[in-house]
C-alpha cells in the first residue's frame, strides 16, 4: 500500500460525532423515490445484513436500508431498499430472547421503530421499543448461524447482551449508493477566502461522511446575484477547479448549468479528459460528467476573448460514493491550526544517503511573501517516510512578525501528488510518480498576491544541501 505525507496548512480535525450525524436520515417517501441514504449494516462479527435481514458473508447480497425519522431522539424507522420493505415488530411490555424477531411489511409501521444507542465510536446497539417506551433487549442472530443459515429465511432475532458483550449485538454502517451533494453557498461553506470574505478559493460542503470540497489556486468563486449558486473566474488564461471526496470515497460525477457573466463574452468549460462545453450570448449551457471512480476530478474555465470573465452556475450536483479500494495511510507532516502561524510553499526531497526531507515556508509574520518574516522548517524522514523527525529551523527571515490572523475557518485544503525521487528540492509538488511513496501536500491555495520570492527558493536549496 502506498504511504501518503500531508503537508496541511489549515488542519480539518474529524472529531466523534452524534450519532444522528453518524447515521444521515431519510425523507424521501420509498414509494415515490430513492431515498437519500442508504446503508449496509454489519455486526462485529462480520456478518451482513442481506435485504430480508438474514446473515451473509456474500458482497453481492448486502441489504440498503433506509432510515427516517420517528420523531423519538436517536430512534429510527428502518426501510430495506433493497427488499422494498419496511421492517416492523409487535410491540409488547417485554420481549423475550428471539430467532426472527422482526418482520417485512409493505407499508411504513407507526410506531414500530427502533432505538439506536452509539455506545463506542462507530459501534452501535439496536433496541425494539416496548409499549411503555423504554427499550428491551438488542438486534441479533440468536443462537448464531446455526439456527440462522447465511443467506437463509430467518431474520434479525433478540438477544439480552449488548454489543459490548456480544459482538452480534454490535452494528456498524457505511453509506451505499450514490450521493448526491449540491455545490451551493447554502450547502457548504467558504474555507479559505481573501481578508474581506468577498472571494473564496475553498468550499466544503455541510454534508458529512462524505464531505466533499471545491477549490482553485487563488480565491476565484463566491455566490452571485443575491443566490447561494456559484460564479467561477476564469483569469487571464483560464482556472482549474478540482472536486475532491473525503478519504474513503469516489467522485462518480457532477453537472451543473452555467451562463455567461457578460453574454457579450462566450465562456467555455472543460472536464478533465473531457469534451470542452461553450455557452454562447445569453443562452444556458449545460455540463455532465458520469461513470468517474475518482477521488479528484476537476474542470477548467476560460473565456473566448481577451476578457476575463466568469462562468454563473446553477443546479450544480456532485455525485459520490463509497470507495471500494483501501484507504491509503496518511501522516501529516506540516500542519497548521485555525488562527496559528500559516505554513507554506511545501518542497520535498529524497537525500543521497535515502533520507527524505521535507521543507516549508514558516509564515512567521501571518501573512504573505514580502509583508514580513518568513521562516523555512524542515523535517526529516530516515525510514522512507514512515517516521518523521522533529521540525527543525533551515532559515530565519527577517521583518515585521505576526500580529493576529483573521477569525478562524475550518478548512479542508487543496491537494497535490508528489514523489519522492531524487531531485533537488522545488517550490511546490514534484510531479513525477515513484513506485516507492507518493505525497500527498495539502494546504490552502495561494492568494492572488502570494508569490514566491527568489531568497524562498535559495533558503530551500540550502536546505537540501544540508543533507
Amino acid at each position: 500500500m502506498k504511504k501518503i505525507f500531508s503537508l496541511v496548512a489549515l488542519c480539518l480535525c474529524l472529531v466523534g460525532q452524534a450519532s444522528a450525524e453518524k447515521i444521515q436520515v431519510s425523507t424521501t417517501d420509498p414509494g415515490s423515490g430513492t431515498p437519500e441514504h442508504l446503508y449496509s449494516m454489519k455486526n462485529s462479527n462480520g456478518q451482513y445484513a442481506n435485504g430480508t435481514t438474514a446473515p451473509t458473508f456474500n458482497p453481492a447480497n448486502y441489504g440498503q436500508f433506509a432510515f427516517y425519522e420517528s420523531g423519538t431522539a436517536n430512534a429510527y424507522y428502518i426501510y430495506s431498499y433493497t427488499a422494498e420493505k419496511w421492517l416492523t415488530y409487535t410491540k409488547a411490555s417485554s420481549y423475550s430472547n428471539k430467532i426472527s424477531f422482526v418482520t417485512l411489511t409493505d407499508t411504513k409501521p407507526t410506531n414500530a421503530y427502533f432505538k439506536f444507542n452509539n455506545y463506542s465510536g462507530d459501534l452501535y446497539e439496536i433496541s425494539p421499543v416496548t409499549s411503555s417506551g423504554s427499550t428491551d433487549k438488542y438486534l441479533n442472530w440468536y443462537q448464531g448461524l446455526g439456527s440462522n443459515p447465511a443467506d437463509g429465511t430467518t431474520t434479525l432475532g433478540l438477544w439480552q447482551q449488548g454489543g459490548a458483550n456480544d459482538a452480534g449485538s454490535s452494528w456498524t454502517f457505511s453509506q451505499t449508493g450514490e450521493i448526491s451533494i449540491p455545490f451551493t453557498s447554502d450547502n457548504g461553506s467558504w474555507t479559505a477566502t481573501n481578508a474581506t470574505g468577498t472571494w473564496a478559493a475553498s468550499w466544503q460542503s455541510t454534508q458529512s461522511d462524505p464531505f466533499v470540497t471545491v477549490s482553485t489556486s487563488m480565491n476565484n468563486m463566491m455566490n452571485y446575484g443575491g443566490t447561494s449558486n456559484i460564479q467561477l473566474f476564469s483569469g487571464a488564461s483560464g482556472f482549474d477547479y478540482t472536486i475532491t471526496a473525503q478519504s474513503g470515497y469516489v467522485v462518480t460525477g457532477y453537472s451543473f448549468d452555467f451562463t455567461n457573466s457578460d453574454a457579450s463574452v462566450n465562456m467555455k468549460v472543460t472536464p478533465s479528459g473531457g469534451t470542452a462545453v461553450t455557452c454562447s450570448g445569453s443562452s444556458t449551457a449545460h455540463v455532465s460528467v458520469t461513470g468517474l471512480e475518482e477521488q479528484s476530478t476537476s474542470f477548467n474555465v476560460i473565456h473566448l476573448s481577451s476578457e476575463k470573465k466568469f462562468v454563473n452556475t446553477s443546479n450544480f450536483i456532485i455525485t459520490v460514493k463509497k470507495s471500494t479500494a483501501p484507504v491509503e495511510e496518511q501522516t501529516n507532516i506540516f500542519i497548521t491550526q485555525p488562527g496559528q502561524l500559516p505554513y507554506r510553499i511545501p518542497s520535498i526531497t529524497t537525500a543521497k544517503n535515502g533520507d527524505i526531507l521535507a521543507v516549508g515556508d514558516y509564515r512567521y509574520c501571518g501573512a504573505d511573501i514580502g509583508f514580513g518574516r518568513v521562516d523555512i522548517h524542515g523535517r526529516i524522514s530516515k525510514d522512507n517516510g514512515q517516521t518523521w523527525g522533529t521540525e527543525f529551523k533551515i532559515a530565519q527571515g527577517s521583518g515585521t512578525p505576526f500580529t493576529a490572523l483573521p477569525p478562524p475557518r475550518a478548512a479542508t485544503p487543496t491537494a497535490w501528488r508528489a514523489s519522492t525521487a531524487k531531485t533537488t528540492a522545488q517550490r511546490g509538488p514534484l510531479i513525477r510518480k515513484s513506485p516507492k511513496t507518493s505525497i500527498l501536500f495539502s494546504m490552502p491555495a495561494r492568494s492572488a498576491q502570494c508569490r514566491a520570492s527568489s531568497s524562498v527558493r535559495a533558503a530551500s536549496a540550502r536546505a537540501v544541501r544540508l543533507r
